[in-house]
């Protein structure tokens, strides 16, 4: 009994070290490969780390329907893979990783408890570097000195270095400020302890300011979009009463950011890119980019160019820096897969959201308030990642990062919910 235990508990911290590590490899990986290590032994680490939880596991991994979208994703990727023909691996090797994640995560449930505060809490720094950076940028200038040696994209030459903080371009800041006020958010509206949802509170304002002054259209809006789903998800019998408190707390929210602005003028230029929505540098290249996948999908309907093919081809025959991607997900697995990849694609994303709501409605129905916010924390990531693939590269980018643990988070749940169940109802009695 006591040897179950042990292995258990190993099992739970290996867990623990293994989805830390990713979120730290995602948050920072450049800064990794600048500071401390390249990118083929960090993956070496990686592989190691899912080998190890394996073994403490017993070579066991559950067979479940859950699994067979994901395998079949795989499979996906690997058919007719540009990336590989062309001598390459990383992003390939990197993908693949995040998913077979997915196949130890079953063995025990209670770990992932502490994935959204651990979420939170690897992912802070960036939101603490954007506001010292924006009030002090001689340190910014330190730290580019120190670390890339160049400006990164979008802060104007280290005018608005702040807008890029400690990542190397200024949408990849966005997306880590996206994850951990998504996570916080969730920790504030969950939390019944009045001083710990202060400090939830708080740092949550921080990473509003933080994503204001990234300057990043998008992220803002599907944040907000997220925000509100979740609110209504994580107390579905007081809908009217939290509509009402919802466009209370929205008329405050504008109110303090008119004020606000006043005094930091710099958030104003999130608001004034969406007018240009459409007509900027930036729409008009995505445009170029989104016909031309479409007519590599024309081209061929039914297995596409390969996984990475659009990338190879728009750099020859359209801009070249096509290799960040097309800049939407749907359109980009269409040409790279066509009609059986994207098929498999949506299959995946909407068992994995299928998963999180039933979970979620357990939780709810069972008082299991603790795994209730692990839940919602994964809801919210899988809904703004969603959202995010119609204008970026989410299953392409280290975003898919943080999209692959949320659903861990919730597949982990799922497939022990009996077990939680059973030990919570051991404990009220």
């Amino acid at each position: 009994m006591d040897n179950r235990l042990t292995i258990k508990s190993v099992y739970s911290t290996l867990m623990i070290i293994l989805i830390g590590f990713v979120l730290v490899e995602s948050n920072y990986w450049y800064l990794l490969s600048i500071l401390v290590c390249s990118l083929d032994t960090r993956y070496f680490i990686w592989a190691a780390l899912i080998i190890a939880t394996l073994f403490a596991q017993k070579l066991k991994i559950r067979k479940t329907y859950i699994f067979i979208p994901w395998l079949f994703y795989i499979f996906m990727i690997l058919f007719n893979n540009q990336e590989l023909a062309h001598g390459y691996h990383s992003n390939t090797q990197r993908i693949i990783q995040c998913i077979l994640i997915l196949f130890v995560c079953s063995y025990k449930g209670d770990w992932i408890k502490k994935v959204p505060k651990l979420i939170a809490a690897i992912g802070i720094p960036n939101i603490f570097a954007t506001l010292v950076f924006f009030v002090n940028n001689s340190l910014y200038e330190v730290f580019i000195h120190k670390t890339y040696g160049e400006y990164q994209s979008g802060t104007n030459n280290g005018q608005f270095g702040y807008r890029a903080a400690l990542a190397d371009h200024y949408s990849q800041n966005a997306t880590y400020i996206s994850m951990v006020l998504l996570a916080l958010f969730v920790l504030f509206i969950t939390e019944e302890k009045k001083r710990r949802k202060v400090v939830w509170g708080i740092l949550l304002g921080l990473s509003v300011v933080a994503l204001l002054l990234t300057s990043k259209r998008a992220h803002l809006l599907f944040c907000v979009a997220t925000v509100i789903l979740v609110y209504y998800l994580a107390f579905p019998k007081k809908r009217l009463e939290k509509t009402f408190k919802l466009v209370i707390a929205g008329a405050f929210v504008a109110f303090g950011l008119a004020i606000f602005s006043e005094y930091v003028p710099q958030i104003n230029s999130v608001f004034e890119r969406f007018q240009t929505a459409g007509t900027d540098k930036e729409s008009l290249g995505r445009f170029i980019m989104w016909k031309y996948a479409f007519n590599l999908f024309e081209q061929k309907p039914l297995l596409g160019t390969g996984w990475w093919g659009f990338r190879y081809s728009a750099i020859t025959n359209v801009r070249a820096d096509a290799l960040t991607g097309c800049h939407n997900v749907y359109i980009e697995i269409l040409s790279n897969c066509g009609v059986i990849g994207f098929f498999i694609f949506v299959v995946a994303i909407i068992s994995s959201l299928y998963v999180a709501l039933n979970g979620l409605k357990f939780c709810l129905d069972n008082n299991l308030n603790d795994y209730s916010v692990v839940q919602l924390c994964s809801l919210s990531i899988q809904m703004f990642c969603l959202m995010y693939c119609m204008t970026g590269n989410v299953m392409f980018d280290r975003t898919f990062h943080f999209y692959m643990i949320a659903v861990v988070m919730s597949v982990a749940f799922y497939l022990n919910k009996d077990k939680v169940l059973y030990l919570y109802l051991q404990e009220e009695e």
